[in-house]
């Protein structure tokens, strides 16, 4: 209450009394006035009786203490002005005596009410006014549970201080009464609002954050068609839990956002993908493998020129149809490949092969025949060293302009000096040796011829065999003369033999037939030549 303010049960008395009040004034015209004027009210022939009064004569003053007794005061003479202020004490009055009838209007002060003089009895309904309130007077103790009814209290008379703590509750509250501006910022809790109550329009845009939300709180039911767009929600917080199945169409997600770590594996099927929707971006290096190409669905346009190698085709897939006529150049066969199996017979023409791309090797050994040649087209350097035997090469076509310059190796050698030999062992002659190299086996001819004579008569010989190395060759020992000294003449002779390929001393050598007889040579000649 505020400060200098009377209670309500202190209020009341004073009410009280100045009902008491208004009711003393008529009494005292009653039952005080014959007291005071006993002449005036008498029967007898007492002097002053009021006949024999002045009006106004019989002054207070004239009358003794106590002689006005209640007998003396003519009944409803005693007004309230012939009363003394706080001349009535309480014992003054009987019993029942003070109606509100006799309480004047205002009359009754808190002084002249006792601590407990009022009650509630005593008062008629509707009698305590605001203006008989003191300030402040009325507090909770002084109201019995139940007496506050509406229309008591002056409209705005109850602020926030006459209100205790906690005294609000839901039944004294009219509905509709609580408005935001009646509720404190942050006050409502979850416990405060009743199920439902929280519809759409109660709801501030922008008001429901991510704090507010209870987890899992929010149901399909709970949300309003795309009200949920993506300023809305946190970063990462749908996850797949929490959507229904079919609920993101494509007109849900925002083009460009779904990226490959958003796709579960296996997620995307046939039916998931718009026709032409996989262009060549879209689509991973390496990852269209055979399976997932149907049958037939490769044609030439969807092959990039020059990306199939040969690691990209199955064993025996290249078959004749697949082939287009003249598809298949140089560049595209790796060395080796063509086999004689993948080659139909008849199929290589002169005009499919290249200038110079038939070699040796790509030859069947044995089967170029005569008919296959060209004129002139094997010439020296097509022949392969020893390939040309002697089976190969037709009689009497190889002429001297067939051999080249040390084709068949030779050496040769002469002598004009005279030389003689008495020795009966054979002996180099002088002047007649050579040296041959061969790159082969060969068979060695020699031919000697020398101008030779003897110094004897007829009967006796002068011997000569050729030599290669350290060898004696066919024929071995031959007789070159028999002739006398003045019988001197040409003789020559031919030999043979075989060597292998190396570099070898061809010689001659001579001896005469018995000890002491001398035989001679002067012109002579030695021609060695090999043959394979």
């Amino acid at each position: 209450m505020g400060e200098g303010a009377i209670s309500i049960k202190k209020a009341v008395p004073i009410i009280v009394v100045t009902w008491i009040l208004s009711l003393v004034s008529t009494l005292a015209l009653v039952y005080v006035a014959p007291n005071v004027f006993p002449h005036w009210f008498s029967n007898g022939n007492e002097v002053g009786v009021a006949e024999k009064r002045m009006d106004g004569a019989l002054m207070y003053t004239k009358l003794a203490d106590g002689s006005a007794a209640s007998a003396k005061i003519l009944d409803g003479t005693l007004t309230a002005t012939d009363v003394f202020d706080g001349s009535i004490l309480a014992l003054k009055f009987a019993d029942g005596v003070g109606t509100r009838a006799k309480i004047g209007n205002g009359a009754v002060q808190g002084v002249q009410v006792g601590g407990t003089a009022t009650i509630t009895a005593s008062w008629l309904n509707g009698s305590v006014i605001s203006q008989q309130l003191w300030d402040g007077a009325v507090i909770g103790i002084d109201l019995t549970t139940g007496s506050y009814v509406v229309g008591m209290v002056l409209d705005g008379a109850i602020t926030t201080a006459k209100i205790a703590d906690g005294a609000v509750v839901t039944a004294k509250l009219a509905d509709g009464s609580v408005t935001t501006a009646k509720i404190a910022d942050g006050q409502v809790m979850a416990v405060d609002l009743a199920s439902g109550s929280v519809i759409n329009a109660k709801i501030a845009d922008g008001s429901v954050t991510t704090t507010k939300i209870a987890d899992g709180s929010v149901t399909t039911a709970k949300i309003a068609a795309g009200a949920v767009t993506s300023t809305q929600v946190a970063d990462s917080a749908i996850v797949t839990t929490k959507l229904s199945d079919g609920s993101v169409t494509s007109a849900k997600i925002l083009d460009g956002t779904i990226t490959g770590l958003d796709l579960a594996n296996n997620a995307i099927v046939t039916a998931k993908i718009a026709d032409g929707a996989v262009t060549t971006t879209k689509i991973a290096d390496g990852a269209v493998a055979t399976i997932k190409l149907a049958d037939g669905s490769v044609t030439t346009m969807k092959i990039l020129d020059g990306t199939i190698t040969a690691a990209d085709l199955a064993t025996g897939s290249v078959t004749n149809i697949k082939i287009a006529d003249g598809a298949v150049t140089t560049a595209k066969i790796a060395d080796g490949a063509v086999t004689s199996a993948k080659i139909a017979d008849g199929a290589v023409v002169t005009l499919k092969l290249a200038d110079g791309s038939v070699t040796s090797a790509k030859i069947l050994d044995g089967t170029i025949t005569s008919a296959d040649l060209a004129t002139g087209s094997v010439t020296e350097s097509k022949i392969a060293s020893g390939a040309v035997t002697t089976t190969k090469i037709a009689d009497y076509a190889v002429t001297n302009l067939k051999l080249a310059s040390g084709a068949i190796p030779y050496a040769y050698t002469y002598s004009t000096t005279h030389a003689s030999t008495t020795s009966t062992s054979f002996v180099d002659m002088p002047g007649m040796s050579v040296s041959i190299t061969l790159a082969q086996p060969s068979f060695v001819v020699i031919m000697f011829s020398s101008d030779a004579g003897i110094d004897r008569a007829i009967g006796w010989s002068l011997y000569v065999q050729a030599m290669i190395g350290v060898s004696p060759v066919v024929p071995g020992e031959t007789t070159l003369t028999g002739h006398g000294l003045d019988n001197r003449a040409s003789e020559s002779f031919n030999f043979y033999g075989f060597a292998p390929a190396g570099t070898w001393t061809v010689k001659i050598q001579w001896r005469t037939e018995i000890s002491g007889l001398a035989g001679n040579v002067w012109e002579r000649t030695l021609i060695v030549f090999a043959l394979p």
